[in-house]
């Protein structure tokens, strides 16, 4: 995938152009650490596995995390999906994570000093509605991390997550040159966010007992029943229903875009359950893009629209009723649009509320609005 093909987040194209900041090099980041404290640290260590062998994804016992499940003091062990494991004499206490990541861990129990993203933790939703609006922040520009800052917080760990598809894969959030210098203010822990959407939120569990948490906690065994039955009525849903069309899209003012199905993590898990995709015709990964006079060109009985967006709004459902054409839709005339919280949180709670809000909109549907 080259950069110009990255996901379209907030009705926008993200380009590796954008996080590419310069940070400095090793000279910089050896300074750097030197002025805020000792980085020398020889009870931690980042070793790289057997290139391209993350740990494998999976529930219950992993190999590749330990800890106890009561977050007591004792070794940390965890092997992330750069197929790095990270060692440390205690299990991490002070963690900094990706606002999603961060979000991801909450749910889990595991609740992180601070975080960064693309805006303060108060206008970033996935923080917000959790109650961390109040959390502190280390950078609020896409890949601008304050160094100091983090520095300052003597963090135990970083999680983030992973885009494996570009070369050298991205590392979200962190600028490419500004890994080594991170890494030697507290390790990095990454969670691949492309493979199919039970890897991540299975992940950042193994992730979560890892760190201290209690998978039998009642709370959390409750999250994991929800979304076990949530995806049975999916199932069930589109059972009934074989003939409906779902068609993923995000959009901006001057394009359409057209999800490929197997290149979305959710909606790949969606068609795993049965929920029948339109598949656009394209050479490129991730999505179909067209003109906004297209937007017809794929009929579908129920349009699933991105609904990513900042305190401003969401951009693409405002494109998408700007389009003079929308309207006149199958799916817009029978009532069939679907918010699509594309790029879900990894956590089985959050993820649970969107197989119910699909589960009720295909029980709702029409499967003949597209003859």
């Amino acid at each position: 995938m080259n950069p110009e093909q990255l996901p379209v987040i907030a009705g926008g194209r993200v380009s590796r152009r954008r996080f590419l900041a310069g940070m400095g090099g090793a000279a910089f980041a050896a300074a750097f650490v030197a002025a805020c404290g000792d980085g020398d640290d020889p009870a931690v260590t980042s070793t790289p596995t057997e290139a391209g062998s993350p740990a494998p994804a999976g529930s219950g016992s992993n190999p590749t995390a330990s800890a106890s499940p009561t977050g007591e003091a004792g070794a940390f062990t965890f092997t992330d999906d750069r197929g790095v494991t990270v060692d440390l004499p205690a299990v991490p206490t002070r963690i900094v994570a990706q606002a999603d990541s961060a979000a991801a861990l909450a749910d889990l129990g595991i609740m992180p000093i601070a975080t960064f993203g693309e805006a303060l933790p108060a206008d970033t939703p996935s923080l917000a509605s959790r109650g961390l609006g109040d959390m502190e922040s280390v950078g609020e520009v896409w890949a601008e991390i304050d160094l100091e800052k983090l520095a300052s917080l003597n963090p135990d760990l970083v999680v983030t997550r992973l885009y494996p598809s570009t070369d050298p894969p991205i590392v979200w959030g962190i600028a490419d040159e500004a890994i080594a210098t991170i890494e030697q203010i507290a390790p990095i822990v990454t969670i691949d966010m492309l493979k199919i959407t039970t890897h991540g939120m299975e992940r950042f569990a193994e992730l979560a007992q890892a760190l201290g948490a209690n998978p039998d906690a009642p709370e959390l065994v409750a999250d994991l029943e929800h979304f076990e039955a949530a995806s049975e009525a999916v199932r069930a849903a589109a059972a009934a229903k074989p003939g409906l069309t779902v068609l993923g899209m995000s959009l901006t003012p001057d394009n359409v875009y057209l999800a490929v199905p197997t290149d979305h993590p959710d909606i790949a898990y969606f068609e795993e359950l049965g929920v029948q995709f339109v598949v656009p015709e394209t050479a490129d990964p991730t999505w179909a893009t067209i003109s906004p006079e297209q937007i017809g060109r794929y009929p579908a009985d129920i349009l699933f629209i991105d609904a990513r967006g900042t305190g401003a709004g969401r951009p693409s459902w405002d494109a998408f009723e700007a389009n003079p054409l929308a309207a006149s839709l199958p799916a817009a005339q029978a009532g069939q649009l679907l918010e699509w919280h594309a790029a879900p949180i990894p956590s089985y709670r959050d993820f649970a509320r969107n197989l119910d809000d699909l589960a009720a909109a295909i029980d709702s549907a029409s499967p003949d609005v597209v003859a």
